[in-house]
């Protein structure tokens, strides 16, 4: 499990290990909290457990980093189960991301890209993304992750007080 705060706002991540009746009881204690998502906490091919859960708790479900396409997703959204879409680009790349973006906005819900134990480029490309779509509030933030992913940029990413930087040197600017 992961922990996030951001700007008073829990995020937990908790990388598809729970069943629905365990999820379902997590769901709603973070109910209880100024918490903004769960993200996957169920195994990503189970729509069922996933819409009995979404129906179950008020906190958002996040999804997306297990799927590469808008024909995987779109069960999911079909029974109102994704608050938030987190498309990890380095698997579904940049034109699926976009149109991953315009499904979830059409229903209503932001996204956030998943950013996980991407390398440079895919942070670059993460934060390009966020910064062109209307629904995107908000980027996975990891300090070890992007420690590391900065070794290997000519241009290094930058974080400052809680934001990003979007790189701006040509092509992907890192």
């Amino acid at each position: 499990m992961m922990l996030f705060l951001m700007a008073h706002a829990l995020l937990t991540n908790y990388l598809a290990t729970y069943v629905i009746i365990v999820a379902s009881g997590l769901g709603r204690r973070l109910d209880q909290l100024p918490a903004l998502w769960l993200e996957c906490p169920l195994k990503p091919e189970d729509l069922l457990a996933h819409a009995s859960l979404a129906k179950a708790i008020h906190t958002q479900v996040a999804l997306g980093e297990s799927y590469r396409t808008s024909y995987e997703i779109a069960p999911f959204f079909r029974e109102k189960v994704i608050g938030v879409l987190q498309p990890d680009l380095g698997r579904s790349g940049i034109t699926e991301s976009l149109r991953l973006a315009q499904l979830a906005a059409e229903q209503d819900a932001d996204t956030a890209p998943h950013v996980s134990i991407a390398m440079g480029p895919q942070v670059a490309v993460a934060l390009h993304f966020a910064a062109a779509v209307a629904n995107c509030p908000l980027v996975e933030y990891n300090p070890r992750v992007l420690e590391i992913a900065n070794r290997f940029l000519l241009n290094p990413i930058e974080l400052a007080g809680g934001s990003y930087g979007v790189p701006a040197a040509p092509g992907l600017g890192a």
